[in-house]
C-alpha cells in the first residue's frame, strides 16, 4: 500500500512539473512577444518623430527662404 502511495505521488509530481514547465514556456513566449511589440512601437514612434521634426525644419527653411526673396 505504501509503495502504491509513493508511486501515485511521484506520478502526480511528474504531472505538476510538466504543467509548470508548460506555463513557464508560455509566459516566456508571451514576454518575448510583448518585448517585440514594444520594440515595434518604439521604432514607429521614433520614425514618426523624426519625420515630424524634418518636415518642420523643411517648412521653416522654406518660409525663411521665401522671406529673404
Amino acid at each position: 500500500m505504501e509503495s502504491l502511495i509513493y508511486s501515485e505521488v511521484a506520478r502526480l509530481e511528474g504531472i505538476i512539473n510538466t504543467k509548470i514547465a508548460e506555463v513557464k514556456t508560455e509566459f516566456s513566449e508571451q514576454i518575448s512577444s510583448a518585448k517585440q511589440k514594444a520594440l515595434y512601437w518604439l521604432l514607429g514612434t521614433a520614425v514618426a518623430t523624426t519625420v515630424t521634426i524634418l518636415s518642420s525644419i523643411w517648412a521653416m527653411m522654406n518660409f525663411m527662404l521665401e522671406s529673404l526673396k
